[in-house]
């Protein structure tokens, strides 16, 4: 079985924190219960994303968001789903089974980009 990440309490934000590491848990759990049945159980987790509130927090908006330097490496929602679709259509994908994933790392691995072309490194804290 996969190695489990568990986030603990890094960004100071208590229910954040304590979300993330339940959806770790759950993951590596659930994996366990449903290996037998070649179920595999995975935990993405994507980097800082320019979802449209963040874009309107910053005063941009997704056609000038590179005006705002605290966006340089953020990743659209695409490049998460670009990681889920190359895990779905991974034959070996049991092998990941239970484990945290990074979408940076997906991307790395897999060799997709953003929509825009671009690779975004795994977020870390």
């Amino acid at each position: 079985m996969g190695k489990v990440e568990i986030f603990w309490s890094c960004t100071g934000q208590f229910y954040y924190d304590l979300a993330k590491n339940a959806l770790a848990r759950m993951a590596y759990g659930l994996s366990i219960e449903l290996k037998q049945d070649c179920i595999a159980v995975l935990a993405v987790s994507p980097g800082f994303m320019r979802t449209e509130l963040v874009l309107k927090h910053l005063g941009v908006n997704e056609e000038n968001w590179q005006e705002a330097e605290d966006l340089s490496q953020t990743e659209t929602p695409h490049y998460l789903g670009r990681g889920i679709t190359a895990l779905a259509s991974d034959p070996n994908v049991m092998e990941k089974s239970g484990q945290v994933l990074k979408v940076g790392d997906l991307a790395k691995e897999y060799q997709f980009t953003d929509i825009d072309g671009r690779y975004i490194p795994p977020f870390s804290i």
